[in-house]
């Protein structure tokens, strides 16, 4: 696994996830969670994920979503009536930015703990609603519901100046209209 790859003295770059917090604590006084932050995973994705991290490597934590498996692949399969989570928290990046800033680390000789986060933030069903109305998807109904309250939100490395969420949204909605042309 990556701890292997660590030891041979090879320069990693190991992305890891917003999993590793279970979103569940109050933060002390800041909107996000920090790289300082004690890791406290719930479940065992986020278990592994941690548990894979290596202290040699540069580790970047983070959320990105995009066309394919994850929380897009289960909304443009759905057809009947979703949940809308209201109070889970979200500020990651498209695929393509969360690349883009991995290349960039790549080439650097830093190691540690980053997050690679957005400022801005959305719930769950925002999202929703967002990728609803933007792709046309025929669901037939959204259920808000404020349970579970998840709160994930990485505190952005001030070191990447991603672009806006709203704006990698819509990057994002034009790039998947494109694919399914």
């Amino acid at each position: 696994g990556p701890h292997v790859l660590a030891s041979t003295g090879v320069r990693l770059v190991h992305m890891s996830t917003d999993c590793v917090f279970s979103g569940k604590r109050k933060l002390q006084g800041l909107p996000w969670l920090t790289p300082q932050d004690r890791p406290d995973p719930e479940d065992l994705y986020g278990r592994t994920k941690l548990a894979g991290e290596p202290e040699s490597a540069l580790v970047v934590r983070g959320s990105f979503i995009g066309r394919e498996g994850g929380f897009l692949h289960w909304l443009t399969n759905a057809t009947g009536q979703v949940d809308a989570w209201t109070r889970a928290l979200w500020n990651g990046l498209p695929v393509n930015g969360m690349a883009f800033v991995l290349v960039h680390l790549a080439g650097q000789k830093r190691t540690g703990v980053v997050h690679v986060a957005s400022e801005e933030a959305l719930s769950k069903a925002a999202m929703i609603n967002y990728f609803v109305e933007k792709l046309g998807l025929p669901i037939k109904g959204i259920r808000y519901v404020d349970t579970p309250r998840i709160d994930r939100r990485l505190q952005p490395d001030p070191e990447f100046k991603v672009q806006p969420l709203p704006e990698s949204l819509e990057k994002l909605v034009e790039e998947l209209c494109l694919v399914s042309r």
